[in-house]
């Protein structure tokens, strides 16, 4: 991007004629606001395409993950929203959510030296929501703390953009650098592992090594 200010495409503030708005976050290609208009409260999803440095390679799919999303979002059956182009990538506005997502939740988990353990209810949530998911036929293809949302009594799943219909075994064009690879695994145990290894992660921000110590960590969460 570059030195200015970011700010919302001319079609999203056209759409939405916002009274209030406030950039979220401008990170890894995507920006989120919140907007206040007279429409209601939404969230505004900007994506751009990430510029190739000495560290990283480009990657362009970047803007196309918010009309994705969009797109998911209304086989899904939300309807208050709308995404579209614009012209460095694409975008979507969708209703605001208000509530911690599973990283921020956990967060006290993390402090050094604390004594505070996760609740195993607050997790069952997210597995949960993460089976009300894979019932409508979908796949979740970026299993994270951050990913769960907590709305009062409701747990959901956001971010949706790299999802993918249909049954175990595709695969995600998403790149994922941490752990949690951007495979879709093939069967739903690798799934539970996954959103296993997701909860060590919030609950602790351990990244973890392919073998042994998973084992510990999927025994933890699951049982196994």
């Amino acid at each position: 991007m570059s030195g200015s200010p970011p700010e919302l495409p001319i079609v999203v503030l056209d759409a939405l004629m916002p009274t209030a708005q406030r950039l979220v976050l401008n990170r890894r290609g995507s920006m989120v606001w919140e907007v206040e208009s007279h429409r209601g409260h939404y969230a505004g999803k900007v994506g751009y395409p990430i510029e190739a440095t000495a560290d990283w390679s480009a990657q362009p799919w970047t803007a196309l993950a918010p009309a994705r999303e969009g797109a998911v979002l209304l086989r899904l059956g939300l309807v208050d929203l709308a995404y579209g182009e614009w012209e460095r990538g694409t975008w979507n506005f969708q209703p605001w959510h208000e509530g911690p997502n599973l990283y921020q939740l956990w967060e006290p988990c993390r402090r050094p030296g604390s004594s505070i353990t996760p609740h195993t209810s607050v997790a069952l949530g997210c597995v949960e929501a993460l089976a009300e998911l894979h019932a409508k036929g979908w796949a979740h293809g970026d299993v994270q703390p951050a990913h769960f949302m907590f709305l009062g009594e409701r747990r959901e799943m956001c971010d949706v953009g790299r999802e993918v219909r249909g049954r175990w075994g595709v695969r995600s064009d998403s790149s994922e650098a941490h752990w949690m690879q951007s495979d879709f695994f093939a069967s739903p145990w690798a799934w539970i592992s996954r959103f296993a290894l997701s909860a060590e992660w919030g609950a602790s921000w351990s990244c973890l090594p392919p073998c042994g110590p998973r084992r510990k960590v999927l025994a933890r969460w699951t049982g196994a």
